[in-house]
């Protein structure tokens, strides 16, 4: 009986370290989107877009600082060591932005990319059964919802400032995405993954494909010649 329980702990360290790395993975992963956000607000800006945007991009920097803290309190937590982030690296632009790039972008890195992280992290957060890690989830799920809404707001922008370019520019996209996919898999088994949210995407069936069908659903109806863009739903936030 002793061995047993001496390889049930080492089996158990194994598996917290994996899901240490996992978690780690993402607090770097949400590290990185601060600087796309901030750059993001500094784009907009050159193009003159309301302040509400603006203000928008800066608060979804906030929110992937703070999600990155998250994922690195979960990692600490399953590990017992410090992690070092670093500085959030804002890359210098070259090139000037058009209503067609940032809305092709937001298309895809935002309304589809963002609606799929909303949707995992939801489906994550109700198979975990660790508190610390079910808190995180719907944290960033609920945030990941509106930087996805807030992609919607900068095309609906962008569609009314660029016109038919804008238009046939989208479309054109929207044919050309294809069903999101996480590229990290973890390796330790599904039953035990779940303790620490980190669940194989195929375990959820068709969601990236149901994300998918959705954006381009609800672009269709954007691209429409009757379409009113709706007040945004992002901002503003109360005062503290």
């Amino acid at each position: 009986m002793l061995g047993h329980s001496r390889w049930g702990r080492r089996r158990a360290k194994q598996i917290d370290r994996q899901g240490a790395a996992w978690w780690a993975r993402q607090a770097r992963y949400e590290h990185a989107s601060i600087a796309a956000f901030v750059d993001l607000a500094h784009r907009l800006r050159a193009l003159d877009a309301p302040h509400h945007l603006t203000l928008g991009a800066h608060r979804a920097a906030d929110d992937e600082r703070t999600h990155s803290l998250i994922c690195r309190g979960v990692a600490q937590h399953l590990r017992g060591r410090v992690l070092h982030l670093g500085d959030a690296h804002i890359p210098r632009r070259t090139s000037t932005d058009t209503y067609v790039s940032l809305a092709v972008e937001s298309l895809r890195d935002g309304a589809l990319n963002e609606g799929y992280a909303t949707a995992l992290a939801e489906q994550r957060r109700q198979h975990a059964f660790d508190p610390l890690v079910a808190g995180a989830l719907a944290t960033i799920s609920n945030d990941e919802a509106g930087h996805a809404e807030l992609a919607w707001s900068v095309i609906a922008w962008c569609l009314e400032n660029g016109g038919a370019e804008v238009r046939e520019a989208l479309a054109s996209e929207s044919a050309r995405l294809r069903t999101p996919r996480e590229g990290f898999v973890p390796t330790i088994s599904p039953t035990l993954a779940v303790r620490f949210g980190v669940i194989p995407v195929d375990r959820f069936g068709g969601l990236g494909e149901a994300v998918l069908a959705g954006v381009r659903t609800r672009l269709g109806a954007m691209l429409s010649l009757d379409y009113q863009a709706p007040v945004p739903t992002f901002a503003p936030r109360a005062a503290a």
